[in-house]
């Protein structure tokens, strides 16, 4: 049975999965904590954690809340950096058959503006595309009517 899925069918270069199974941002890490214990070649595809253009220590603790009915988290998108990302997981992904999107997050038109004429993602691994996270409608949709790579 062919689970192939086209993730952006009118990118120039596509996004082609082997399946449409995927983890959820932000709960599988960047992928390579999880490596030794997931089979993640079977995956379609890795969405990692949030990652911002500088490194971000997250919210104080507690971040995390046990309720009846599940858990509650509020971590603040603690990450390294793009640069250390690119420079940490990048190398490793670019080994991986399984593609990694990262989830790129900002808190101005500007940062999301910069994220997409980023093109050193691609560079380090052609199938690592970023999309918006934590931002509005109105914000998405200034965003890719002024960044020239969202208009190809």
């Amino acid at each position: 049975m062919n689970l192939q899925t086209e993730l952006a069918p009118h990118h120039k270069s596509g996004l082609l999965l082997r399946n449409p199974v995927m983890t959820a941002a932000g709960t599988f890490g960047y992928g390579v904590e999880y490596a030794k214990i997931a089979e993640i070649h079977r995956l379609g595809a890795i969405t990692c954690k949030g990652t911002t253009l500088s490194p971000r220590g997250g919210n104080q603790h507690p971040r995390t809340l046990e309720t009846a009915s599940g858990m509650l988290n509020a971590i603040g998108l603690q990450n390294p950096g793009v640069h250390a990302v690119i420079k940490k997981y990048a190398p490793i992904w670019a080994t991986w058959q399984t593609p990694v999107i990262v989830n790129i997050a900002g808190e101005t038109v500007e940062e999301y503006h910069f994220w997409g004429d980023k093109r050193c993602l691609r560079r380090s691994r052609p199938q690592c595309y970023g999309r918006p996270s934590q931002s509005s409608w109105k914000t998405t949709y200034s965003i890719h009517s002024r960044c020239l790579c969202c208009r190809r």
